[in-house]
């Protein structure tokens, strides 16, 4: 019983940390762009690269490596919700193709506000993604997984988290806590 009050708690946790990562990088590319003359190629690079690590962190998830599976393990209920969480995230990820393309070629075209545009379409397509886990997932799992699955689950989740200890992790991004000026330097969390 523990174990699976555990899994459902761990869920709930992963979610409300990934949820704030997000906003914290969406509120810095939103900084970035109203400072544009201050950001060069070195910070839109930057940005790509925390909005890169948050998506390997985001894609290494307890809900994405057990708890989808295990859903669509047990209801083909879970097949449409799925492919539609799957479309929101090929969206990001041509996002961030876009934005490693417009990295490579920022020091001859300057575009700093398109770079910012797709930067936050694709922060909007990853919170669809997580209001669509919250509202559907979320209470698909409540009614299609048996304690014992939530039990096997929360089994794995421990197991995990213990694993992070001997193997390295995705960790999750480092997000500025306030916006830089060229040169400065800023604390992170």
């Amino acid at each position: 019983m523990l174990t699976a009050t555990y899994s459902l708690l761990a869920i709930r946790s992963e979610q409300k940390n990934v949820c704030s990562i997000l906003a914290r990088l969406r509120g810095h590319v939103q900084s970035t762009r109203r400072q544009e003359e201050c950001v060069d190629a070195l910070g839109l690079a930057s940005i790509l690269s925390q909005l890169q690590q948050f998506d390997r962190y985001f894609h290494a998830r307890k809900i994405e490596r057990y708890v989808i599976p295990a859903v669509c393990c047990t209801t083909n209920e879970a097949d449409l919700l799925v492919d539609k969480l799957e479309i929101l995230s090929s969206a990001a990820r041509r996002s961030l193709a876009s934005l490693q393309q417009h990295v490579q070629v920022s020091e001859v075209t300057g575009d700093h506000p398109t770079f910012c545009a797709v930067a936050e379409q694709y922060c909007d397509a990853m919170l669809a993604r997580l209001v669509k886990e919250e509202e559907s997932l979320m209470s698909l799992i409540g009614e299609v997984l048996t304690r014992e699955d939530l039990f096997a689950l929360g089994a794995r989740f421990l197991a995990d988290d213990g694993n992070k200890y001997t193997s390295r992790r995705v960790a999750p991004p480092l997000v500025p806590l306030a916006p830089t000026m060229p040169g400065e330097r800023t604390a992170t969390y």
